[in-house]
């Protein structure tokens, strides 16, 4: 029945002061979730422009706009109903302002340390066991089956919660720490959990800081291991879109996100959802839309119920060798290939490895806490290595984990779990544990000689356990060695050329290292105190290793695959780690003989003496004086640095400026650093102290000035850019650009240098 004029101006009249009260709730408490507002006003405005037509229709009839696509997918339509990744329309798009200032000041804006994910409170169940959950049956305290799962979330600039039906499952709130000028938030960042689709049950949680590079991607990685049909919380914690770009937001978006690409910089957000089906929760709390650097965002507190939905039962679960396998896969997640449904699932065999003959069996300890998946990826690289199949391995694990005993059970390693009594996220907690596994890897393996200490942080070279195997022999007949390393941190693309050659340096053992077990016995003898804030490598190097070398490769045998942690910093990692080399040759013949210590120091030393020695007339950072390209000569850059103690400025403008490592003084032999530099060997010598110092020239000596240091500092050699795009939110012009997100300021920051 038509409405009269009368009717229809004090419904209008009613509607605007809805949309009075709403727009002072937004003002105040500034939330908006994706089952209550969107649809709310969705339906006034759509009830207010028929009324002013005087139309007839019902406030909620269907008229094939976008937005009733998107009510009709809040109302329980499926995935074949409504296709994720149309965009809604007005959905604020991130673009650069016109005029951005520079990097705001405020706490935290160069990340380092990467805290272990919330603590997981919900008990696990050890995989082989069967529970009422597993049957298809969950009970509510003698209640009868609940339908639905019951998830109740918090998410602020003070950290994160989550509940399933009542139960606290995931926690970190105020994980803090100074840095710099200010406090860093380690709470900050993108917070995945991944629960059983039926059971709730968390199966797997991870802490992104994506306020810091690198962790993005490692974000995308794991969501690309997690399989179809799990169910998502994703809770981003205020700064987590620090270093988030565009084509990760895109990709949330098609995941059914309308809100995660009009989020500004201190927004909190949660997203609830299937993988590859249904969203039940995209909610928001949005920050003040005032001047300040840093401004308040309210909390954003949401429960919401989710449809129990059982899993799909693969068809090799039925397998009979593969039932253990199927219900490892049903309890944890991010196992990606190991895990699929579809067809047979990848699987490690270390006898389908390559022979290789062997001396003897070096055990391999890997170092371990929550990386699991990685440590996988480990065992079977070392499987496929050649030797890797004779190469016995222990899982040692920081504390007690379920799903390691349950991993090392399907891989048939063994494993050993550390009650470390040092409290979590410190530096000295991870000193304790690499003690830990040093002392019990030669207790566990009474015979062995050597021992190989593996971090799970890393890739590792085809020709990982060979090299080990090639070195062995001179490790234990030179007493001048104190370990072998994997990895050289003067590694880069022009300057590590030659997979077979070697160098003796001073620095400290480092992602993956083989060790005697004298020298072990001696570490552990010398390993610092749990009150001692220090670095237990560098701890080592100057407590222990006296003028004993390292023995480590040109070209690296493990690559760091880290986002950040307590060694790396994403930046680090960001413009050091990602840009050295892994070998990929699989057959190498190490030229150990030229690593002989006597030998090794008469073919440097004269290499040193016959050297061109290299003056620079000008900034070496604006002319480098030594060919880019290989001429087949020895070239020679004499530093003024008399020791590692003093001021090392000459060698950071020397290294910044042609491509060595400027971030500390490691893979030196006594303040000789050596390199080919685009084939042409170059060293860099310290004077007048190193025994290398050939020159007593005063004028052959590189001494920088203050501005010198300063203008290498900002045109280093190995370039890499970091893109860093926030987004402020401003005062909006009116009740739709809120509602929609439109009122905000994105702003793009280049850092690094081109």
């Amino acid at each position: 029945m038509p409405l009269s004029k009368t009717q229809r101006i004090t419904g209008i009249i009613v509607l605007n002061l809805l949309y009075i009260i709403i727009l002072i709730y937004l003002n105040f408490d500034v939330k908006t979730t994706h089952d209550n507002t969107w649809a709310v006003m969705r339906r006034l405005q759509r009830t207010k422009i028929r009324l002013q037509d005087g139309g007839e229709g019902t406030p909620d009839q269907p008229d094939g706009t976008a937005e009733d696509a998107n009510e009709a997918r809040d109302k329980g339509a499926t995935e074949e109903d409504f296709r994720v990744g149309d965009l809604p329309a007005g959905r604020a798009k991130r673009s650069p302002s016109p005029q951005h200032p520079s990097q705001p000041p405020g706490d935290a804006p160069s990340p380092d340390t990467l805290t272990p994910p919330g603590e997981f409170l919900h008990p696990t169940t050890d995989a082989g066991t069967e529970s009422k959950e597993s049957r298809g049956v969950v009970e509510d305290g003698g209640k009868g089956r609940m339908e639905d799962l019951l998830l109740e979330v918090t998410v602020n600039a003070t950290g994160v919660t989550l509940s399933v039906d009542g139960e606290q499952v995931y926690s970190m709130l105020n994980k803090t720490r100074p840095w710099g000028n200010g406090t860093a938030r380690l709470h900050a960042g993108i917070h995945l959990l991944t629960l059983h689709q039926f059971t709730g049950k968390v199966m797997r949680s991870d802490l992104y800081m994506t306020w810091q590079p690198t962790s993005e991607a490692q974000f995308l990685a794991e969501m690309n291991r997690i399989q179809d049909g799990r169910l998502l919380v994703i809770m981003g914690a205020p700064r987590f879109l620090t270093y988030v770009a565009e084509e990760t937001l895109d990709s949330i978006a098609r995941l059914g996100s309308d809100f995660v690409e009009g989020l500004s910089i201190m927004d909190s957000w949660c997203f609830v959802f299937h993988k590859s089906g249904k969203v039940f929760s995209d909610a928001i709390s949005t920050s003040e839309s005032t001047p300040r650097e840093l401004p308040d965002v309210s909390p954003l507190s949401i429960a919401i119920t989710v449809p129990r939905k059982p899993p799909p039962r693969c068809k090799w679960y039925d397998e009979n060798n593969l039932g253990e396998r199927a219900t490892f896969c049903e309890t944890y997640e991010g196992y990606g290939d190991f895990c699929r449904c579809e067809g047979t699932p990848w699987t490690p065999d270390p006898s389908k490895g390559p022979d290789y003959p062997m001396t003897e069996a070096i055990p391999l300890a890997i170092v371990t806490s929550r990386r699991l998946p990685n440590v996988l990826k480990q065992v079977s690289q070392v499987w496929a290595s050649r030797g890797g199949k004779r190469t016995p391995i222990t899982l040692f694990v920081d504390g007690h984990s379920p799903e390691a005993r349950d991993l090392s059970r399907l891989l048939n390693v063994s494993v050993v779990e550390h009650d470390n009594p040092v409290p979590p996220s410190s530096m000295s907690r991870v000193n304790a544990h690499i003690k830990f596994t040093l002392e019990r890897v030669f207790e566990e393996y009474s015979k062995a000689d050597k021992a190989i200490i593996l971090e799970d942080d890393l890739d590792l070279a085809p020709d990982f356990i060979p090299f080990f195997q090639q070195t062995a022999p001179l490790l234990e007949s030179d007493p001048k060695l104190i370990c072998v390393n994997a990895y050289n941190y003067n590694a880069f693309r022009h300057t590590a050329h030659d997979p077979a050659r070697l160098y003796r340096v001073h620095g400290v053992p480092a992602y993956g290292w083989m060790v005697r077990r004298t020298i072990a016995r001696e570490m552990v003898a010398m390993w610092p105190a749990v009150n001692q804030s220090v670095d237990w490598d560098l701890w080592l190097r100057f407590a222990m290793m006296g003028s004993r070398d390292i023995l480590i490769p040109e070209i690296p045998r493990t690559k760091h695959v880290g986002g950040g942690g307590v060694h790396v910093t994403g930046l680090e990692q960001a413009l050091y780690y990602n840009k050295r080399p892994l070998n990929s040759v699989a057959n190498v013949t190490l030229d150990v003989k030229a690593a002989e210590h006597v030998r090794y120091m008469k073919t440097h030393a004269a290499a040193i003496l016959s050297a061109e020695v290299v003056r620079f007339q000008d900034h070496p950072c604006k002319v480098v004086p030594i060919p880019k390209h290989q001429v087949n000569r020895t070239f020679v850059v004499y530093l003024d640095q008399p020791n590692e103690g003093q001021n090392s400025s000459a060698y950071f403008v020397a290294a910044r400026c042609l491509g060595f490592n400027d971030r500390d003084l490691h893979e030196n032999l006594m303040l000789m650093y050596t390199a080919p530099f685009f084939g042409n060997q170059l060293y860099l010598v310290g004077c007048p102290n190193s025994p290398f110092c050939f020159t007593r020239d005063p004028k052959d000596l590189y001494r920088p000035s203050r501005d010198d240091v300063t203008y290498a500092y900002k045109h280093p050699f190995i370039k890499g850019v970091l893109i860093r795009q926030y987004a402020m939110r401003v005062r909006p012009q009116s009740l739709e650009e809120q509602v929609a997100l439109d009122n905000l300021n994105a702003y793009i920051v280049l850092e690094g240098s081109q």
